[in-house]
């Protein structure tokens, strides 16, 4: 079980290309609360709940990295971003305007998200 090798010692997980899910994650959110850095690229089983799990649970996170991340949709960027202030670096999200493709940092998908001026997805 995952929550017998995590602590709140622990400060940096790197999951990416790993078979962990929602489940997965909430046990880990819950064991490792003080996590500062979570990479989970190209995770194909983490869906929003999990993404929910860790923001919730993980008090000082500041950066998460979900590119690749098929099932989580940029639309819970907003719910990650107004619900956990430290959460200053989100990885994997791309902002799609009139121009085309082009990276973005927090903000920019935040204000499209809730004003719904463009379409924002994850990348994949």
């Amino acid at each position: 079980m995952l929550n017998t090798f995590c602590s709140n010692k622990i400060k940096y997980l790197n999951l990416s290309y790993t078979n962990v899910d929602d489940k997965s994650l909430h046990i880990i959110s819950t064991s490792c609360c003080g996590l500062l850095q979570l990479l989970m690229e190209c995770c194909k089983n983490v869906i929003e709940n999990g993404v929910k799990h860790v923001v919730q649970n993980c008090t000082q996170l500041p950066e998460i990295n979900l590119r690749y991340c098929d099932q989580v949709k940029a639309n819970v960027v907003s719910l990650m971003v107004l619900s956990r202030p430290s959460l200053r670096k989100i990885i994997g999200f791309l902002l799609v305007t009139e121009r085309g493709k082009s990276s973005c940092n927090v903000m920019d998908v935040l204000f499209a998200s809730m004003y719904s001026q463009t379409n924002c997805y994850a990348q994949v």
